[in-house]
């Protein structure tokens, strides 16, 4: 009878184990593949509004209307890439079209499989397009 009920408290013991360790496990595997997907659509993106950047001619009167024509662009190219179930933001933390300089935040919120909750992964670039 002790056998028994300690044998069952190993397998207790031994379940409870493996079910941390496998929680533990995806939960990272899930951080990572989310946070590389992001950062190379992030690349991807700030190259397809490199492009758009130099094939607009710039007049200093709209610069409004080109900043919000790239991050169209930017935008585009990001949701292009990336497939994904969770919500993504792009910020604007600092635009400015007549140096070809922004500073960008783009942010993916999502959640993991076991018990709903939620993870967050950042990607900040700053890039400048003329020399």
């Amino acid at each position: 009878m002790r056998t028994a009920v300690t044998g069952c408290g190993m397998l207790v013991l031994l379940v409870l184990l493996v079910c941390i360790h496998s929680t533990i496990v995806s939960r990272n595997v899930r951080d990572n593949e989310v946070s590389a997907a992001l950062e190379s659509a992030t690349d991807y993106a700030l190259a397809q509004m490199a492009q758009a950047y130099g094939d607009m001619d710039y007049d200093e009167a709209q610069s409004e209307s080109y900043t919000e024509s790239l991050l169209n662009v930017f935008c585009g190219a990001l949701k292009e890439l990336i497939g994904t179930d969770g919500e993504i933001t792009v910020s604007v933390l600092q635009a400015d079209i007549s140096t070809g300089t922004f500073d960008l935040l783009v942010e993916e919120s999502y959640q993991y499989a076991y018990k709903g909750r939620t993870g967050k992964s950042c990607c900040e670039r700053a890039v400048r397009f003329k020399d």
